[in-house]
């Protein structure tokens, strides 16, 4: 999947963290994955950092506030329409197998 944006924070960034989360990744992985573009980008202007960077906060705080709306990543998941047969063939599609 090639998802395209300036900066891979916001709109791609946060959509590509769901596409992993429900592909089972590991939330640790993630995060890494999502602070992987500030090293993508060559911005060194300090003052705008936090306006133009990936922080762990940001997709901390976008996990937590699905958590906190939904009640669990499997709720929010299960309220997109995605049931374990759709989240399985999604594997099947997406990701590798040995």
């Amino acid at each position: 999947i090639l998802i395209h944006c300036s900066l891979g924070r916001d709109r791609a960034g946060m959509t590509m963290a769901l596409i992993q989360r429900v592909l089972s990744f590991d939330v640790e992985s993630i995060i890494d994955d999502y602070l992987y573009t500030n090293e993508c980008r060559n911005i060194i202007n300090p003052i705008s950092y936090n306006y133009s960077h990936a922080l762990k906060d940001y997709i901390i705080s976008f996990f937590n506030g699905i958590d906190y709306r939904y009640g669990s990543f499997d709720y929010f998941v299960n309220e997109l329409g995605l049931d374990t047969i759709k989240i399985e063939e999604l594997k099947y599609k997406y990701l590798e197998r040995n």
